[in-house]
């Protein structure tokens, strides 16, 4: 009998002691205010490392975008701007493109849809979107324009917004550098034409593209980049041959 008095008043004992040190899990103040400030080292060492993360990641993006278009670039060259294989026959009408609709202005201030200026029996459009592409079109302009059987038609076209934001520079710049025998036939489009890109196939702006239009307006024969001597041999042949061609029917 003497043994239970002993017990209970040890679980009073112990009681005490946890009411004393303030419970058996609850921490001290003096560790509580460790613990938070553990916490929110941790919260801010994870936004710098997701920030930094984050940088080295555009780093990458905008270094990798940079070497594509060096490499596009080279790639231009090293290929002398041709995206495809040489067309080597012009395409019957049934099976040619039409030339959409596409409305241009002039370097000598005319506004007009140029596809209602293919007046002659054969024209020839030399169109591009890049300072790389400019100069394999103004080899074109020198191998084609003096022909006098064509018209042919220069298209300088500037999708993005930089480029229509510098329109007024760009062009300036055209008219001092054009000849004026050549200002009404070079033409200048500053918007996004996809549409009718995709309808020629005029895929990529980084290359010139050379197209040989009939008095219908049909793409008859197509060519892209540098133009080789072969190239315009031919081109002059597909010109003789579109001459003699009967449009009745």
């Amino acid at each position: 009998g003497s043994g239970l008095p002993m017990r209970s008043n040890s679980r009073i004992v112990c009681a005490n002691r946890r009411l004393s040190s303030g419970g058996d899990n609850e921490p001290s103040e003096k560790e509580d205010k460790t613990a938070w400030k553990k916490f929110w080292e941790g919260e801010e060492q994870r936004r710098v490392d997701a920030q930094k993360k984050k940088a080295e990641t555009r780093q990458k993006i905008d270094k990798e975008m940079e070497r594509s278009k060096m490499q596009d670039n080279w790639d231009i060259y090293k290929r002398l701007g041709k995206d495809g294989d040489v067309q080597t026959d012009i395409s019957p009408p049934k099976k040619s493109v039409k030339f959409p609709s596409l409305e241009v202005e002039s370097l000598g201030g005319k506004e007009f849809d140029i596809r209602d200026r293919f007046k002659y029996k054969v024209s020839f459009v030399s169109l591009y979107g890049s300072a790389i592409a400019m100069n394999f079109g103004e080899e074109w302009v020198k191998a084609m324009s003096d022909d006098s059987k064509i018209q042919f038609f220069e298209i300088s076209l500037n999708e993005s917004w930089v480029a229509r934001m510098l329109n007024t520079i760009s062009k300036f710049n055209l008219k001092r550098n054009t000849p004026e025998r050549r200002h009404d036939m070079f033409c200048l489009i500053n918007r996004d034409i996809k549409p009718q890109r995709e309808k020629l196939e005029l895929v990529n702006l980084k290359t010139n593209y050379g197209l040989l239009i009939d008095q219908r307006g049909l793409v008859r024969w197509r060519t892209s980049g540098k133009p080789m001597d072969q190239e315009v041999d031919m081109c002059k042949h597909f010109i003789d041959e579109l001459l003699q061609e009967r449009t009745a029917g």
